[in-house]
């Protein structure tokens, strides 16, 4: 018996030595008519092995086997990815639309319903790395979609590892304003429609006791402001960052551009765990210092294929100027000069979505035909309203700052800065696009010397003049609306808390001198008689004791308190 069964094991044996080697020399499985391949495929051994033997199968590359991996599947041991990067280093794929990308079925269905199929140039560059877990520095216009390559992608890697609000934040998008945390909140929360995992925002000039609960509560995807973001890290001991994957930089150039931010970058960076994946998106240029004070890793940089190397600057032909009007008239002149102008189309620019809800609104009752875009709606009717004022030949597009960089301008006769810009080289990226007609910024008598400021970047704006004859006097109207009507004295209230913070925390502070300003003239441009209590003053200093909340910035390089160590259910 003993025998028999040696005797069987040597035949196996070397069937199996003959199958292996047939299998070298054939050309593929199933190609050759020869007994050894039979036999090699009906041997379970053998079977097992001829993949990875055969031509035919080679094993998939990262690209196509890692897009919805697990957490660490894309990086070696130290938490660097493998790979050398490099300039304009884009996937082997070439993917068209979403449904080429490896995207979770949820994030695919919300895009769906948004009516998106094909992918933009910096989509298709940037999505598959960013599904992937490499590092990407991407340089694209405003409107280009690079804000939709960001959040889609890791909006995706968080739903595909079917994380849960106890294992904490596991993304972390940066971006420079609260405006334009908004924006992306707005278009975050629509990705999500399908899905279960949480969202949050933590901004400069917000309550912090109703972030600290939600952060208490699990975010997993967290949209932040750098100063506010690293408040909460040094302060918020229920802030969960241990699991932390991805870390989107947004709109990179403005947060270039902030008081301290290389100290409050720093500082974040020191915080965050090493083994994520970083990500940075720039409208204009990028910023090395910014990069280098960032954990990147072999960063694939692209650039999407109608992006300029040139600084932004005016179109020719284009005339830039401005009005001097006392705060308590502002809304007026702007009324009359739509009521003047209502057979022309323009672009009315705000700085804060209240403002531009606010105005919409108030616009709309003195019969005005008016279309808004803000971050408070849904993409579908931005995109909606968009549209509509895009094919119409005369109206009001009522937009906030933040909308007006991320949308294609239709040419108009007149674009409105309502509210200046926080910054000159700003207010350029505005007017480098081809809209033709003219641009008039609305500032208040002692914010004259911002005009300085746009001859610094070569921009020569004209002082238009406009009598205070010509102003149509509504402001008994406006108060009496704005008092009997509850959700119009709500919109205005929030509109001038908006406009007092942004006020106070302007990087031109010089400029716009929040002690010099005039807060009872500026309130009735707003409709009201006397100044609302709003819960704003920027020189009102926190009490930890007392619970006092501050708007104001704190001095740069100036950190409270001590980063806590956390603990969560792990992913």
């Amino acid at each position: 018996m003993g025998g028999l069964i040696n005797s069987a094991k040597k035949r196996k044996r070397v069937e199996k030595e003959q199958g292996e080697k047939l299998l070298k020399t054939s050309p593929s499985i199933g190609t050759s008519n020869s007994s050894g391949v039979k036999k090699a495929k009906n041997s379970s051994k053998p079977q097992t092995k001829s993949p990875k033997k055969s031509p035919r199968a080679q094993p998939r590359s990262k690209q196509q086997t890692k897009g919805q991996g697990g957490l660490n599947s894309d990086t070696d041991e130290d938490g660097d990815v493998q790979g050398s990067g490099g300039e304009d280093d884009t996937s082997t794929q070439d993917p068209q639309v979403f449904t080429d990308l490896k995207l979770s079925t949820e994030i695919l269905n919300s895009i769906s319903s948004m009516g998106l199929t094909e992918l933009t140039s910096i989509q298709r560059k940037t999505m598959p790395l960013l599904l992937t877990g490499k590092d990407v520095i991407a340089l694209s216009k405003p409107g280009s979609g690079k804000t939709l390559a960001a959040l889609a992608s890791i909006i995706s890697l968080v739903t595909s590892r079917n994380v849960k609000s106890r294992n904490g934040t596991i993304a972390i998008v940066l971006t420079p304003t609260r405006e334009s945390a908004l924006r992306l909140l707005g278009a975050a929360s629509e990705l999500l429609s399908n899905a279960s995992q949480t969202l949050g925002i933590v901004t400069d000039g917000s309550n912090i006791r109703p972030e600290i609960e939600r952060l208490a509560n699990g975010v997993n995807i967290l949209i932040a402001t750098p100063r506010r973001l690293l408040e909460h890290l040094n302060t918020t001991p229920a802030f969960v960052i241990q699991n932390l994957k991805n870390l989107v930089i947004d709109d990179a150039e403005r947060i270039a551009k902030t008081a301290g931010i290389q100290d409050i970058l720093t500082h974040i960076n020191k915080v965050l765990p090493k083994k994520r994946s970083t990500a940075l998106f720039s409208a204009e240029t990028i910023d090395e210092t910014v990069v280098g004070i960032l954990h990147f890793r072999s960063p694939h940089r692209v650039q999407a294929d109608d992006q300029t190397e040139q600084q932004s600057e005016p179109v020719e032909g284009q005339v830039q100027g401005y009005v001097l009007i006392e705060p308590e008239k502002r809304f007026l002149l702007l009324h009359s000069f739509l009521k003047k102008f209502s057979r022309k189309k323009i672009i009315v620019v705000f700085s804060s979505t209240s403002a531009a809800r606010n105005y919409a609104e108030l616009l709309s009752i003195l019969e005005l035909k008016v279309c808004q875009v803000h971050a408070k709606q849904t993409t579908q009717q931005r995109a909606s309203n968009h549209s509509k004022f895009k094919v119409a030949k005369e109206g009001v597009l009522i937009c906030t700052d933040a909308m007006f960089r991320g949308h294609e301008t239709p040419a108009v006769d007149w674009i409105i800065q309502y509210d200046p810009p926080e910054d000159p080289q700003e207010y350029i990226s505005r007017l480098s696009r081809p809209v033709g007609g003219r641009n008039v910024i609305f500032l208040l008598p002692d914010e004259r010397a911002f005009v300085g400021y746009l001859k610094d970047v070569k921009v020569e704006a004209e002082e238009f003049e406009f009598s205070s004859k010509q102003l149509v006097n509504i402001q008994s109207q406006l108060e009496k609306l704005v008092s009997k009507d509850y959700q119009l004295h709500c919109l205005a209230k929030d509109a001038f808390r908006s406009y007092l913070k942004n006020y106070a925390l302007h990087t031109l502070s010089s400029v716009f001198d929040y002690s010099k300003l005039d807060v009872a003239k500026a309130a009735k441009s707003f409709g009201f008689d006397t100044p609302p209590r709003v819960d704003m003053h920027p020189d009102e200093a926190k009490d930890r004791n007392k619970g006092r909340m501050t708007y104001a910035p704190p001095k740069p390089g100036v950190f409270p308190g001590k980063v806590i160590k956390r603990k969560a259910t792990s992913v």
